[in-house]
């Protein structure tokens, strides 16, 4: 019984300074090198925004600009 919490607050020990170690380690890294970090939020406005810009860029019948037909076999002028 002693021995299964001793095992049981080692591992919790080990484990939290594990974590602390990688997160402080990880900002540190993102710190110094001036890395930004996207909130999740923010990233789906991006890639709304490129999808948007994505599909501005195809026309609308499904051809894209470099292609002479469409997809029906049309000639595009």
């Amino acid at each position: 019984m002693v021995l299964g919490f001793i095992l049981y607050e080692t591992f919790d020990l080990v484990y939290n300074v594990g974590a602390m170690t990688y997160n402080g380690s990880t900002y540190l890294y993102r710190w110094y090198y001036q890395i930004e970090v996207l909130d999740k939020e923010k990233e789906i406005e991006m890639l709304i925004l490129r999808l948007a810009n994505l599909e501005k860029k195809l026309l609308t019948n499904g051809a894209g600009e470099n292609h002479k037909t469409t997809e029906k076999g049309e000639k595009k002028d």
